[in-house]
């Protein structure tokens, strides 16, 4: 199945205006290129291993072949210049050159250089692909980190729609004159029934800055969910409308440290199999440890089983499905900032995960499925479906949703995903309990008491989420519980009024009696029973 799939390309440093064009092409979509058809590598080592000379701007390609974009066959595109591919060869290689001269050019690459305008790539492509901007990989889907051999196979995969990717590139790669962009496409196998490879290359204004950034993981070395394209739609929706920054990645080197601190929270968006080797499994360990969040969609509970650390990061692991099917969700937790706006009985279509256990207790449950109302569950009457939890340093979310691609179409789950993601990068309250070896703020008088003096309003800024001073705003008094009824706040009371700040709202224990603290030293708090 065609699947298209667009990148972007950030570069940063000083300014211009072409802003009046909102976007500029710099290499359409019939443009003519130089391609090599994958009988053999085009440039190979004396073993015959692959090199990248190919996609380097000092090689000659003048004995190449020369045709209109698309490239491929059998697709009902107009992808047929490789009408010979289907059982002859695997892969293709194509090139084309870009430069940025006159007057026009050296504005358009000195707003690209500020970071006031941003290239998209746009590839059409079935079954995969590795791209690079003069020599340097800026681009993956479908194939293996290595530079791949000419006979290698291409995971299938079944997706269609736009996917939009975040590539930043050195910006001492681009050059005033002759650029080259050098793409490799790679069909499954011989015989397969179609390929298509149809690239485009165009600049537009760059999003204004957000107020927290992502990076969406969406590599699969198993299954590859249709839904992946409509996902990243819904993402890109949703960050320009909630002003977040997204960047997007299939390639497991994106995962190092310098990379990683960029970013609030990495978002594992249907990844399935084993997406990240040891040498980017540590790295990805010590950001959540830093203070990093995760959040995982659908089948980021089939991703990475020989890793335990991620096992417990992600809180489950699936076991098996039934049909796509309507189920009713019960809310457990309307007070998280991703089920806050949902109906206590939730009821949608999707592809229902059993898990291996239970993960109860070990996380906090958001949200569990009643198995009496759809066919297929084998976990009981206790069956989570969406859950968080603090771990190893760092937050982590999950929802079981998101098979489909209607789900990322629904307001209710593209808020619950929203959610899921401002909670993971800080910006959205807490869990439900507080995270492990947490330090409270201290006694500030040394009295052995929580006083006006002392900064319990730090409590609600620190562990509820709430972004700005309650002296500030109307949250002046805190209701907490005092458990000598002394009409003070004691050391030994602040765990369990830590609870009940996470948890939200005032503490309801029968035989305890409350205290309304007056966090500003304005006067206002008055004890209450």
């Amino acid at each position: 199945m065609n699947q298209r799939i667009i990148f972007y390309m950030i570069f940063l440093v000083s300014s211009a205006n072409l802003h009046a064009q909102e976007t500029i092409t710099v290499i359409p979509e019939n443009a003519e290129w130089a391609y090599f058809k994958g009988r053999s590598e085009p440039t190979p080592n004396e073993d015959g291993s692959p090199t990248l000379d190919w996609t380097q701007t000092g090689f000659d390609d003048a004995d190449w072949e020369r045709d209109q974009a698309g490239f491929g066959y059998s697709d009902n595109d107009d992808t047929t210049v490789f009408d010979d591919m289907r059982d002859n060869y695997r892969s293709v290689y194509i090139r084309k050159s870009f430069s940025f001269t006159g007057r026009a050019g050296e504005t358009h690459l000195k707003e690209l250089r500020s970071g006031e305008r941003i290239f998209d790539l746009i590839v059409n492509y079935d079954d995969g692909f590795v791209a690079y901007l003069n020599g340097v990989e800026i681009a993956r889907s479908g194939l293996s980190e290595d530079p791949p051999a000419f006979d290698d196979g291409a995971t299938s995969h079944e997706a269609s729609g736009n996917e939009f990717f975040q590539v930043r590139i050195d910006l001492s790669n681009i050059l005033e004159e002759t650029n080259i962009l050098a793409i490799q496409g790679h069909n499954t196998s011989l015989g397969s029934s179609d390929f298509t490879l149809s690239p485009a290359l165009q600049s537009r204004p760059a999003p204004p800055p957000g107020d927290f950034r992502i990076l969406v993981f969406t590599r699969t070395e198993g299954f590859r969910h249709g839904s992946i394209s409509a996902g990243l739609n819904a993402l890109r929706a949703l960050s320009e409308q909630h002003q977040f920054e997204m960047e997007t990645t299939e390639n497991p080197n994106d995962f190092n440290d310098g990379n990683l601190s960029r970013f609030d929270a990495v978002v594992f968006l249907n990844t399935t199999g084993d997406v990240l080797d040891r040498v980017h499994e540590l790295a990805f360990e010590r950001y959540i440890q830093a203070g990093g969040g995760f959040a995982g969609v659908h089948s980021a509970t089939d991703t990475e089983y020989n890793w335990p650390w991620y096992g417990e990061l992600v809180g489950a692991y699936f076991r098996n499905h039934p049909q796509i099917q309507n189920a009713t969700v019960h809310v457990e937790d309307r007070t998280h900032v991703s089920t806050s706006h949902l109906p206590a009985d939730w009821i949608r279509r999707d592809e229902w995960y059993n898990f291996r256990e239970n993960p109860r207790g070990k996380v906090h449950i958001l949200a569990t499925l009643d198995e009496g109302t759809y066919n297929g569950g084998s976990m009981g009457n206790d069956h989570p479906i969406a859950w968080c939890h603090f771990h190893d340093g760092g937050r982590a979310w999950y929802t079981a949703g998101g098979h489909t691609s209607e789900s990322f179409s629904e307001p209710a789950f593209r808020a619950h995903l929203l959610g899921g993601i401002q909670f993971v990068a800080g910006v959205g309250g807490g869990c439900g309990a507080p995270p492990p070896n947490l330090q409270l703020p201290g006694d500030g008088n040394q009295d052995g008491k929580f006083n006006l003096g002392d900064p319990v309003w730090l409590l609600v800024k620190l562990f509820v989420g709430q972004q700005e001073d309650p002296c500030e705003s109307d949250a002046d008094q805190l209701t907490l519980l005092d458990h000598n009824n002394d009409q003070l706040i004691d050391m030994s009371d602040a765990i369990a009024n830590l609870q009940h700040l996470f948890l939200g709202g005032p503490p309801h224990i029968q035989g305890q009696s409350c205290i309304a603290i007056d966090s500003c030293g304005d006067g206002c708090g008055e004890p209450v029973e």
